[in-house]
């Protein structure tokens, strides 16, 4: 299986995850807590400058108000510039694009960022329906987080045989950012990998390329929407 066919399949379970057991609430709770998955750090715990570790993502104080924050129509060298992608270790220049999002690959690992167009309320309700039984799908590794201010969820799916780190981030759109890491062969394949592994060598790596990403992104800057990254007509 490619990386790219990999890929659209862990977008997929995102996608669909929710949909085929609906959370034992009929609607999202205030805040988003964890359920039956163990936290993998505590809360409060600094992983790095600006990435803290929380224990709720406050679903009332989410909003949809600002422009999504990639263009589909630009290419991905104008999406996300090479330094973004430069923690990975990957080549400056992405191997493919498609709906998922731009890939790279390089160092025996392969990284995609994208964007998925549902807000970060539905992400929270489906992690939380995943954490506690209310969908098939199963998470190896889950994690509530602040990064440089925006809420995020770190997450590793069960049936992954990879173990890839996925990070789904709110930028206050309809849209929400993922970006996820994986290790790869020689052929592009994806390598069967532990949940253990990924949070130690993969999940780091993730959070800093999330990093570097909203400083390209930064919508307190004035005007950010109206960058590379949007169309201004």
């Amino acid at each position: 299986m490619s990386h790219k066919r990999f890929t659209a399949l862990i977008v997929a379970a995102s996608t669909m995850a929710g949909c085929t057991a609906p959370p034992a609430t009929p609607t999202a709770p205030p805040s988003a807590r964890l359920g039956t998955v163990s936290p993998a750090y505590p809360v409060g715990a600094e992983l790095a400058d600006d990435v803290e570790v929380i224990e709720t993502i406050p679903i009332a104080d989410l909003s949809t108000t600002e422009p999504m924050p990639m263009d589909a129509t630009k290419t991905c060298a104008a999406n996300v510039p090479a330094d973004v992608v430069t923690p990975a270790g990957v080549t400056p220049t992405a191997v493919e694009s498609d709906e998922f999002g731009c890939s790279w690959e390089g160092s025996g690992h392969a990284l995609t960022i994208g964007v998925l167009t549902h807000s970060m309320t539905k992400e929270v309700e489906e992690h939380l329906a995943m954490a506690n039984g209310g969908s098939t799908d199963r998470l190896a590794h889950l994690a509530w987080l602040r990064v440089d201010g925006h809420y995020a969820i770190e997450r590793i799916l069960e049936f992954d045989r990879a173990k890839s780190c996925w990070l789904s981030l709110d930028v206050s759109s309809t849209a929400i950012v993922h970006v996820v890491m994986a290790s790869i062969d020689s052929t592009g394949e994806p390598i069967e990998s532990d949940a253990e592994t990924s949070v130690r060598e993969l999940c780091p790596v993730v959070r800093q390329v999330t990093k570097n990403l909203l400083d390209h992104l930064d919508p307190q800057q004035p005007g950010w929407w109206e960058t590379v990254i949007h169309s201004t007509g």
